[in-house]
């Protein structure tokens, strides 16, 4: 068996399965993969079915030594019965190498171009288990993040997406041991990467993660590489500083002071709540076609003014504008322009940014350019996504009806249009919440006039949020997909105690959250709380996936540093008599404690956290400047330490 090592780490692979165990030489610690998985290699012949195989089936096996602590497998061969005349030539190259307490394992395609067949994925390396009979807990950035109990019994076998906003924020995942020996996985070809999370019965050898390697355009075309690190002894934030070191070799973290040292405006983001107002909604391509709910820009307007003078709001704040567009809220995407004739169209627009801007608040207008709705001159040029069968599909869930998804490839065209327009109409506002590109996964496109792998899709879309911070704007998005950390200042929110969608009714949680995200991207990207007016309201995402708000989300956007975002009834359509802005007003400024801290400490990282029950239901931060957030969610209790200064309090 080929043995590498350092003087960390040892790692034996068996020559014929290609299983592997790593002794952590610092501590004993023995991690062995698991011998079992869906399958190694993928295979699928022009005119045969989709086959998996793992690397004990392998009919050739070459194996070479690069170096002392490198070691290289060459295996092919399998019995594709669909190939007719011999067993596959082409196959896939598994390259192994060590360096001080890291294992990086690689595996790229070996003579593709043979036979009538694709290799279309992987699902290797396989899981690694804890060592022996350790107790340990699975350190997911599923959503926010959590802790999963490696015992948990969810009897389940799941493979879920990476980059998706309520799933796999970022390309990596720990396991720790409950004495502190750990390992933490991350990729640095993350653009196609799934992650297999197995949860057998309780017993039999507890949880595992491994990657799984999706076809990129219907193939396996490029080398796959993932980064094995393992740990004598570490805490969750050495885990997520392990991450953050990675990312910043990638060149990802960059930091909310560089930021706003190049636009002054990403300071609004902190120091005040993010304050929504929703102005127009039309139902008719829901069969009703005389129902349109709208306020006027003016009278939104003067809202805005009375709820933040009756809350003493203060001279910091951002404003989220809503449904300004022709016919309102996702009605004509991607062609958004003019603003509604019946809201104010651009007289009004300008006259709502520059009262706005009057109380030092900043303005962002809340646009899409994912949703492509078929009655807009934009279809006629068929710039649809095209799915892997050839079908354009469609959806009828939002408010403009029957739409396709537009190709990420054309969407920054339709922006700079909209930016372009707005300019020149004196209309240009002080950013944008750019909705679904960092929440929705990375969408591959079919369609051979413009096709998109993963990795295209990144970048367009990572250029047409670039094209706004060229314009010095502010610029946000849905969720926290961490690709887009460098060209984005602020996020919706990304979601505490999320629950896979495939587990909805069968399990009260997924493991206790944590404030994993924000350990990792505090100090550069701002992760506001959406905060409901009603605090036992459900948060619904999409059909089938709801987050339940278990636990109260101001005081997780105070262990976290963030923001308060909101959207009272007085900032919506509908008439409200001066109690109702009494009342909202009052819940507007009972959040004054979250956005002051949030001022306090939105441009720091994270220095510690400790969970300080075992449930979850009480934890604390601390901040690099000293400040710390304490919360308990069973109490509903805060303490704050800013500089000098404690506070306590309840909501």
């Amino acid at each position: 068996m080929p043995v590498i090592k350092t003087d960390a780490i040892e790692v034996t692979i068996d020559d014929t399965t290609l299983d592997v165990a790593v002794r952590d030489l610092r501590n004993g610690k023995l991690w062995r993969m698991s011998p079992e998985g869906p399958g190694d290699i993928g295979i699928k012949g022009h005119c045969g079915p989709y086959q998996s195989f793992l690397f004990r089936e392998a009919a050739r096996r070459e194996w070479t030594h690069p170096s002392p602590t490198a070691v290289r497998a060459e295996l092919s061969g399998w019995s594709y019965t669909a190939n007719v005349w011999s067993p596959l030539s082409f196959g896939l190259e598994v390259a192994f190498e060590v360096r001080d307490d890291r294992l990086t394992v690689k595996v790229a395609p070996l003579r593709q171009d043979s036979h009538e067949a694709s290799i279309i994925d992987s699902f290797y390396p396989r899981g690694f288990h804890f060592p022996g009979k350790s107790r340990g807990d699975l350190v997911l950035p599923y959503s926010q993040g959590c802790l999963l109990d490696k015992d948990a019994p969810l009897a389940r076998d799941i493979v879920l997406p990476g980059y998706v906003g309520v799933g796999f924020v970022m390309p990596w995942w720990g396991q720790r041991c409950r004495d502190g020996a750990a390992l933490i996985a991350y990729s640095d070809t993350p653009n196609d990467l799934g992650f297999r999370i197995q949860a057998p019965v309780a017993g039999r050898g507890g949880a595992t993660v491994h990657p799984y390697w999706q076809a990129s355009l219907g193939g396996f075309k490029y080398a796959r590489s993932i980064t094995y690190t393992f740990f004598e002894n570490a805490g969750v934030l050495d885990l997520a500083r392990a991450y953050r070191r990675h990312a910043e070799l990638q060149g990802q973290a960059i930091t909310l002071r560089d930021k706003a040292a190049e636009r002054p405006a990403v300071e609004s983001l902190l120091g005040g709540p993010h304050l929504h107002v929703w102005f127009m909604s039309t139902f008719s391509r829901f069969g009703a076609s005389s129902r349109v709910n709208y306020i006027r820009f003016a009278e939104g307007l003067r809202r805005y003014r009375k709820l933040c003078d009756l809350a003493q709001v203060g001279p910091r704040g951002l404003a989220h504008i809503d449904g300004w567009c022709r016919d309102g809220y996702d009605f004509n995407h991607p062609e958004p322009l003019p603003p509604d004739i019946r809201l104010g169209s651009w007289d009004g627009l300008r006259g709502l940014r520059d009262g706005i801007r009057a109380l030092g608040h900043r303005v962002v207008l809340h646009d899409n350019y994912v949703d492509y709705y078929k009655h807009t001159d934009a279809y006629k040029l068929d710039e649809g996504v095209m799915n892997l069968d050839g079908i354009k599909h469609a959806s009828t869930e939002w408010l403009g009806g029957p739409q396709e998804w537009l190709c990420s490839t054309r969407a920054e065209k339709y922006l700079r249009r909209t930016c372009n327009e707005l300019a020149e109409r004196d209309c240009a506002f002080d950013g944008f919440y750019l909705d679904c590109w960092s929440i929705g996964h990375l969408r591959e496109c079919y369609d051979p006039r413009h096709p998109a792998t993963r990795g295209a899709t990144r970048k367009a879309w990572s250029e047409a949020l670039a094209h706004c911070h060229n314009l010095g704007q502010i610029v946000g998005s849905e969720s926290g997909n961490d690709w887009a950390v460098p060209v984005m200042d602020y996020c919706h929110t990304v979601q505490p105690d999320a629950i896979p969608h495939c587990l909805a009714g069968t399990v009260e949680a997924f493991g206790v959250s944590i404030p994993l995200y924000n350990m990792v991207w505090h100090d550069c990207l701002v992760c506001p709380s959406w905060i409901n007016q009603n605090p036992k309201a459900r948060a619904v995402v999409k059909e089938g996936m709801v987050v339940p708000q278990t636990k109260d989300a101001r005081l997780w956007a105070l262990l976290w540093g963030g923001p308060p975002a909101l959207r009272t009834r007085t900032m919506d359509w509908g008439r409200h008599d001066a109690r109702t802005y009494e009342e909202d007003a009052a819940f507007i400024a009972s959040l004054r404690p979250v956005w002051e801290f949030s001022g306090a400490v939105g441009y720091e990282a994270v220095a510690d956290w400790t969970m300080l029950s075992d449930n979850g239901m009480a934890q604390r931060t601390v901040f690099a400047n000293g400040d710390e957030a304490e919360v308990d969610f069973g109490r509903g209790t805060y303490r704050l330490k800013r500089g000098r200064k404690r506070v306590s309090g309840a909501f």
